[in-house]
Formats: C-alpha cells, sequence, structure tokens
C-alpha cells in the first residue's frame, strides 16, 4: 500500500511548513493546508481496510487503484514544495537569513479544493474495490507437489547446502529463513536432489503450503507422493484426517522419509501435519526440511538464516542471469561491459532478488556500454523498477547501526534485522533509527539486539504492524506500546547484566507492566538468554499479561515458585498454548488448581527440576497434548478421571519413573504416549 505511505509523507511536509517556527503564512495562508491533512487522515483509515480482509482475496484491482492514489498525492506534494522554494531562496540570498522566511499560499486555493475533491472520489473507488475483491482459489494438489526441477546453478551456498544436508542426515530437521528471493527454494531443491541425501531417506516428499491452504490439503499432498494410487481412489469421495493418517501411517511404517515443506507462513501448517504424525515408531523416522520468511518454532532443528551474497557472488549471479550459465563461465562478462557489469552487481549491494530482477531486466535490452552507463546512474528506472519490485520484504545481517535512509522504503512490509554477531559494549543499548515511526507499511518487524526508540512526534504510530521479534524491555514502555496498538505476537530477549546488582535490573519480568495494554495481543515470548537460576522473592508483574493471549511462551525467567503460574492460567481465559522452558518455573511440585487454563489445548514443559506434576480436577479441560523434556527429576504423572480425554503425551529425556508412571496411565485412558529416551 505505497498510497498510505505517500499520505504519511504529504501530512509530515504540511506539519513541518505549519509548526515551523522560521515559516510565517502570510493572510489567509494558515487556513490553506489544513483540509489536506485532514482528508489525507481520512485517505489512511480507508486504505487500511485492506488489512481487514482476507489475505486470499486478489488484490490487483485494489493494488492499481493504491498506485493512481500515490501518485495524485506525489503529485499534489510535488506542487506544493515547487511553490514554497520560489518563495524561499531569494529570502535566503538576502540579508534577512536569519529571520523567518514569509511564505503566501493562497495561489494554492484552487489546486487544493480539486485535489480534496479528487481523493474522496478515489477513496469511494476503493471503498468499491474491497468490496468486490474476488477470493483467491487454493492451489490444486498437482501443483503443490510439482517439485519442477532444478532449473538455476547455486551461487555461493555451498556451506549452508553442506550444513542442511549434515543436519538431515544425522536425523535433525532444519529450517531456511530469509526474505523473498534470497534463494530459500533453490537450496532446498539442490538438498532436496542431492545423492546422499535421496539414498538415506525411503521417501522424499515436496509440499509447496503457501499462504492459502487447508490442513487435510498437506497430508494429501503427502499420501498422493507416497501412495499415489490409494490417494487417487481416496480423492473421488469425502476423506477425513483421520482415514489420511491411517493410510500414511500404514504407507510409512519403517520408512525414512524427508518432507520438504516450502514457503511455510504460518507455524500453524507445521504445528498440524507433525502432529498427525507423531508416533512413536514414526516420529524418528520423519525429517522435515523448512523454508520460510520467518522463523517458525521447531523441535531439534538446525536453522540457517540465508546471508547476503559478496562481490564476487554477486557478479557472477548477474551474469550467469544476463549471458546464460554457459556463456558465462566460459567468456565472463564481454570487455566493454566488465567493469560497468561490476559495478551494477555491486550496486545490488549482495540482495540476490535485486541481482535477479536488474538482470532480468538487462537482459531484455540492448547489451550496450551505453544503456549500462545509464543502469548506473542514479535515478536510472531499472533499478527505480527493480526497487519497487522487492521493496515488500527485506532481510539483513549487519553490524552497526542502521542509517535513518532505511525509512526510504515506503512499501517496506517486513523487516529482518540480525547482527553477525551480540557483542555489545557495557551500558550501551543499540536502538533503531528513529526514522522507523515513518516506515507505515511495516506489517512485520524483527530486529535481534536492537530496540524501538521512542519517537519524537506525538501522533508517531506504526498501526499496521503486527508483529514485532528480538527487542528488550527498553521497547516495552508506555510510550511505544501505546503507538503499535494493532501488535499480535510480541517477542522480547532479555540478557540479564552480570555486572549489576540492582533487584531490579536483576529481575528479568521487570518494567513490563504495560504489555496489557496491547489488547490484540495473541502470541507473547519471553526469552532470558542466560538466566540465573536463583529465585529472589520477586513477583510476577500479572498485568503484563493481556486477556487476548492465546499462545505463551517463557524460557529462563530464573525459577518463579509454580503457583504464580496458576495465576497466570486464571488470568488468560483464551490460552490454548503454553511452553515453559528452561527453569521459567521451579520447585518439586505443580498442582495445578481447578478452573484453571480451561482453553489450554497444549503444554510444553522443559528443562525443569520438577518431580510431581498433579492437575486437579477440573483443571485442563481442553488439554489435548503434554509435552515433558529433559524433565530429569520427573517421577509422577497424577491423572484425575475428567482428564481421560487427553490424545498425546509426549516424554523426551526424562526420568525412567515418569515413563512407567505414563505407561500405567496410558493403560486406563486411550491416549498415544511417545518416548524418546536414551535411558
Amino acid at each position: 500500500m505505497a498510497a498510505y505511505g505517500a499520505a504519511t509523507s504529504l501530512k509530515n511536509t504540511i506539519q513541518r511548513i505549519l509548526q515551523s517556527s522560521r515559516i510565517s503564512l502570510v493572510s489567509h495562508s494558515p487556513l490553506i493546508l489544513p483540509p489536506v491533512y485532514d482528508q489525507m487522515d481520512r485517505l489512511q483509515r480507508v486504505l487500511q481496510l485492506l488489512d481487514k480482509t482476507s489475505c486470499s482475496k486478489i488484490r490487483t484491482e485494489v493494488n492499481a487503484l493504491d498506485e493512481l492514489i500515490k501518485e495524485a498525492v506525489w503529485e499534489f506534494e510535488d506542487l506544493l514544495e515547487s511553490h514554497l522554494l520560489p518563495q524561499i531562496l531569494p529570502q535566503l540570498e538576502s540579508e534577512r537569513h536569519n529571520l523567518s522566511f514569509s511564505v503566501d499560499l493562497q495561489s494554492l486555493q484552487h489546486h487544493v479544493d480539486c485535489f480534496v475533491e479528487m481523493v474522496k472520489m478515489m477513496e469511494e473507488e476503493y471503498i468499491i474495490g474491497i468490496k468486490n475483491m474476488p477470493e483467491e482459489e487454493g492451489e490444486p494438489i498437482s501443483s503443490r507437489i510439482d517439485f519442477g526441477g532444478i532449473k538455476s546453478k547455486m551461487v555461493g551456498l555451498s556451506y549452508e547446502f553442506q550444513k542442511a544436508g549434515d543436519d538431515l542426515l544425522e536425523d535433525k530437521h532444519y529450517s531456511i529463513v530469509g526474505m523473498a528471493g534470497v534463494g530459500k527454494t533453490t537450496l532446498a531443491k539442490h538438498i532436496f536432489e542431492d545423492p546422499s541425501i535421496q539414498s538415506h531417506f525411503d521417501f522424499r516428499i515436496w509440499v509447496k503450503v503457501g499462504r492459502k491452504y487447508e490442513h487435510n490439503e498437506l497430508l494429501c499432498c503427502v499420501l498422493a507422493q507416497v501412495a499415489p494410487i490409494a490417494y487417487r481412489m481416496l480423492a473421488q469421495g469425502d476423506n477425513d484426517d483421520e482415514e489420511l493418517v491411517g493410510l500414511l501411517k500404514e504407507k510409512l511404517q519403517d520408512k525414512k522419509c524427508l518432507i520438504v515443506l516450502d514457503d511455510v507462513w504460518e507455524e500453524q501448517a507445521t504445528y498440524h501435519l507433525t502432529n498427525c504424525l507423531q508416533e512413536n515408531d514414526m516420529v524418528g523416522r520423519i525429517r522435515y526440511l523448512l523454508t520460510s520468511r520467518q522463523y517458525i518454532i521447531f523441535e531439534d532443528h538446525g536453522y540457517e538464516r540465508m546471508r547476503l551474497l559478496n562481490e564476487e557472488e554477486s557478479k557472477k549471479l548477474l551474469g550467469e542471469k544476463v549471458f546464460g550459465q554457459k556463456v558465462f563461465s566460459e567468456d565472463g562478462f564481454p570487455l566493454p561491459l566488465e567493469e560497468l557489469g561490476e559495478k551494477i552487481a555491486k550496486k545490488c549491494e549482495g540482495l540476490p532478488l535485486m541481482i535477479v530482477t536488474v538482470a532480468e531486466l538487462l537482459s531484455k535490452a540492448d547489451k550496450t556500454p551505453e544503456y549500462w552507463t545509464e543502469v548506473l546512474k542514479q535515478h536510472s528506472s531499472v533499478f527505480v523498477e527493480a526497487y519497487n519490485q522487492i521493496s515488500e520484504y527485506l532481510s539483513l545481517r549487519c553490524n552497526g547501526e542502521l542509517p535513518p535512509s532505511i525509512s526510504n522504503l515506503f512499501h517496506l512490509q517486513f523487516l529482518v534485522i540480525d547482527p553477525h554477531m551480540f557483542i555489545r559494549k557495557r551500558g550501551v543499548q543499540s536502538y533503531m533509527p528513529v526514522q522507523i515511526w515513518d516506515m507505515q507499511e511495516l506489517e512485520h518487524l524483527y530486529i535481534w539486539g536492537m530496540d524501538l526508540p521512542t519517537p519524537n512526534t506525538v501522533d508517531a504510530t506504526l498501526n499496521k504492524l503486527t508483529i514485532l521479534g528480538g527487542v528488550s524491555a527498553n521497547s516495552c514502555t508506555r510510550e511505544v506500546l501505546k503507538r503499535i496498538p494493532n501488535l499480535k505476537e510480541l517477542m522480547i530477549e532479555v540478557e540479564l547484566k552480570p555486572y549489576d546488582d540492582d533487584d531490579d535490573e536483576r529481575n528479568p519480568l521487570s518494567c513490563l507492566g504495560y504489555i496489557s495494554q496491547l489488547q490484540n495481543l495473541e502470541k507473547l515470548r519471553y526469552r532470558v538468554k542466560n538466566p540465573e537460576i536463583k529465585y529472589k522473592g520477586n513477583t510476577i508483574p500479572l498485568s503484563m499479561f493481556p486477556s487476548s493471549l492465546k499462545v505463551l511462551w517463557l524460557s529462563g525467567l530464573g525459577g518463579y515458585p509454580w503457583n504464580y503460574l496458576n495465576d497466570i492460567g486464571s488470568l488468560l481465559p483464551n490460552l490454548e498454548i503454553l511452553l515453559l522452558e528452561r527453569y521459567a518455573f521451579r520447585g518439586p511440585e505443580w498442582e495445578i488448581t481447578p478452573e484453571s487454563f480451561l482453553k489450554l489445548i497444549e503444554l510444553q514443559i522443559g528443562d525443569t527440576d520438577l518431580v510431581r506434576w498433579r492437575p486437579q480436577r477440573g483443571s485442563f479441560p481442553n488439554l489435548r497434548r503434554l509435552r515433558m523434556s529433559h524433565c530429569y527429576k520427573l517421577q509422577q504423572l497424577d491423572w484425575p478421571y475428567d482428564h481421560s480425554w487427553i490424545e498425546i503425551i509426549d516424554l523426551l529425556e526424562c526420568n525412567p519413573l515418569a515413563v512407567a508412571c505414563a505407561k500405567e496411565l496410558k493403560d486406563k485412558f486411550s491416549f498415544r504416549l511417545i518416548i524418546e529416551s536414551s535411558f
């Protein structure tokens, strides 16, 4: 939605004119621009209606309208600035340059009236366009499972290729994460086709997930590749998950299987599939390779965030895409284009999608020194078009501060900042540039090791931001959080200071009371990276947990007593998934009080000194899965008879006494018991 960013830019320009201490508006000029500012406010509210529509809607016509609105707003802003400059420049050159500038805007009145009316008409057309957006059809199974072969050679990914392959061969899952077009799918395809992978796995399955999918579609995609005849027979009638899973269990029994899930947009896609295939005789034989634009929580997995290309790799990729792999590998750039080609590749700044996009445009034009020289100029149409194509999503790995100019990427919706190393000077906190608040299109922001600064204007907000990850408690102030009111997912990373004995600094949950004002928050992840396993009598600020939460992940809190968790459960009526890791809570016994965690579906507890888990009658009435991992002191699982509906108990590296207890319970209740143990 480029129009939203254009409206923000125009509002900022108008605000600077009206509030500047050095601009004196003569006569009736102060009354000219406020109607435009108000109209931009109304326009932005209309543009935000698109966010409330399903991502499965086809937005082609609405996006075209958005482009027209953007051009109209930019044209008016250019007109406004061109009207100011001729009045200000002569005064700058005079001796009165230290005084305020007199500016007359009255001649703009007609232009303002026409512009406001035109925007109103465009608003109405935009609203009609949103109402009439057609529904996108889901991809057919044949398209989802079409591997498509390897169409291009990997450039500069030999280390990543080797690392991913080694992890999969060592029976680990693996995730490839990065921006659109960075080469995730290409890397996954090369791994999929590697001879060592082919010989290790009995079945290799490729599934393109995407944004729009149905849960049983993914199961059908797997079955269609494992047992195509059975799938075709099944596809002729209605089928449910239970029937699909039963067939898959039969076909995959005693077989090693690699499942590639390409282009995963949300955790639920992996959760449903892995949950269906969680059986003792299958869990150790199925391995998953994921590609995604964001980090997906996955048990026991390797992980690689795709890096940018260096200059040599960039040059090679550009040349191969423009001239063809065979020609370029033999001859390189033609001599007259060699230096220009290196400069063009360097200008792409290591972004593979930018290199590929620029190469695509170059390959369609004259391959002459004159044309390539034009391409290198600052406002070259080739780079402008390429930036427009890639500016939705950006992932960077860097050290040091980001330049304020990053806010010039008005279209940016997904921004990931990942430092090379987490090395921080004592007493120094790293912040994003304050211009981050001008990036009105941002929806997902991951900034590991950095924080959001307090904005310096009253009306600065990021209304479209729904995911914020990697920040510390410094981003959880009242001033910051009230400006991201639509946040749905918040991931906080805390690093305790070893040199500070202040009680508030040592309490990992201090300063978090303002999170509760995020009334739309559904997922909260809070992780202390270097936990101090020592309870000092600190209390948990219960106000940090908004009642809207559905997923809560706490790690490394230092060992709060289990009774605090009961208090949290009573405040979260909508909580469905609870993950507790690395001594989030501590103590030999957790007695869960009645009427606690009424909607909880899944509970995971890892790395704790828990000895006895005691849910009371009336607690966890909807619990379907319990997973305990690395609970070496766990001995007893008490089980009230009203908990007979649980579906899965998963014990990973737990005390043999707990395993024996679970086996006794399995004889009384019909649940699946998954045991992974080296004991």
